[in-house]
């Protein structure tokens, strides 16, 4: 009986020794898959830390690496808490889902603050460009900028709104094609100011030239082909007063073209009234001389040498004259040649009467 119970405790001792070592060894392997499953947490928010310190730009960056140690944690203590692989194993998977959730919200915030900036400075772009558009007026300034400064803040609402990364880019560019529309729209009312004073020039311009070349056919004292040239000059200024317009690019840019090229016509028509005064001038002196010789030639008691003499004085007299004419630079210098050589021939004709007399 005393063998039977002995035989007994023995098995019994053997069968704990055996439950003893299994549940050992079972400890050893959960003990073993706790801490890798601590280690790829560890990994994964290393990673992360890493990723969020590196986005640029980002304002919370030292909160979200913070939410990364305090999700890391909570992870670990879960996986602490599990009782057997499958626990631990879902623990570690919802652990590192956590971090790489915390990572792609750190990602999708900087990638609106980047979006942000970048709105930003699109709209301050814009509105410098509109600010610099020739001939609006500073209220049609201030329109534009106060649409773009609306169109910036609708597009950083709907950037702030936006739940992942094509929403932030849709934002983004559809609020700069906002932008767009209003500087295109500014643009649009500049340039047709700018043609409206261009095409009102070149009207000007066409209106003086007609009126020259009037004048210049009006002038009697000019022959057909110095009439021809002065106006073919009128022409070629007109052409160029207009083209200097056409490259004007503001209304004071292009009242200045009209201004030079107006002035320039009307000096072409200065020169031509100035040409026909010398040419009057010159026919009123030959007449004059021509007048005297007729008066010479009618008085009696002299001689052919005596006439032919007083003709080849008078024709002196007209062909310094006509030099005198030409080289006058004013109307006044016209008259005061004219007048002094018509009194020369008026002293010949004198002289010549008195030898008639005597």
């Amino acid at each position: 009986m005393a063998s039977v119970q002995t035989a007994l405790a023995d098995g019994e001792k053997a069968i704990d020794n055996i439950s003893l070592a299994s549940q050992s060894q079972s400890q050893q392997t959960m003990t073993k898959e706790k801490n890798a499953a601590d280690s790829v947490i560890d990994a994964v928010a290393s990673k992360a830390k890493a990723v969020i310190d590196g986005l640029t730009p980002l304002s919370d960056k030292a909160a979200r690496e913070i939410q990364i140690d305090q999700d890391a944690a909570a992870a670990k203590a879960a996986i602490v808490q599990a009782t057997n692989a499958a626990e631990i194993t879902k623990a570690q998977n919802a652990g590192t889902d956590r971090l790489n959730a915390d990572t792609a919200a750190a990602q999708l915030q900087s990638q609106k603050e980047a979006a942000a900036a970048a709105l930003t400075q699109y709209g301050q772009a814009a509105k410098d460009k509109i600010a610099v558009l020739p001939d609006l007026t500073p209220d049609q300034i201030n329109q534009a900028d106060a649409e773009i400064a609306a169109a910036v803040k609708a597009g950083l609402g709907q950037i702030a709104a936006a739940t992942d990364t094509n929403g932030v880019t849709t934002a983004l560019n559809n609020s700069q094609a906002a932008v767009d529309q209003v500087a295109a729209a500014a643009a649009n009312i500049s340039g047709q100011t700018v043609e409206s004073a261009r095409t009102q020039a070149k009207t000007a311009i066409d209106n003086a030239s007609g009126q020259a070349k009037a004048t210049i056919n009006g002038l009697t004292a000019l022959v057909a082909s110095q009439k021809g040239a002065d106006k073919a000059k009128v022409d070629q200024d007109a052409a160029a007063a207009k083209a200097q317009i056409d490259q004007a690019t503001t209304t004071q840019a292009i009242q200045q073209e009209l201004d030079d090229g107006l002035a320039t016509i009307q000096k072409d028509v200065a020169n031509s009234i100035f040409v026909n005064i010398k040419a009057d001038a010159d026919n009123q002196l030959a007449v004059y001389g021509q007048a005297a010789k007729d008066k010479i030639d009618k008085l009696p008691n002299l001689t052919p040498d005596e006439i032919a003499q007083a003709d080849r004085e008078i024709d002196e007299i007209i062909a310094q004259g006509k030099q005198a004419i030409a080289l006058a630079a004013a109307e006044n210098e016209v008259k005061v040649a004219l007048q002094t050589n018509e009194e020369e021939i008026d002293g010949v004709v004198a002289n010549v009467q008195a030898e008639s007399d005597r």
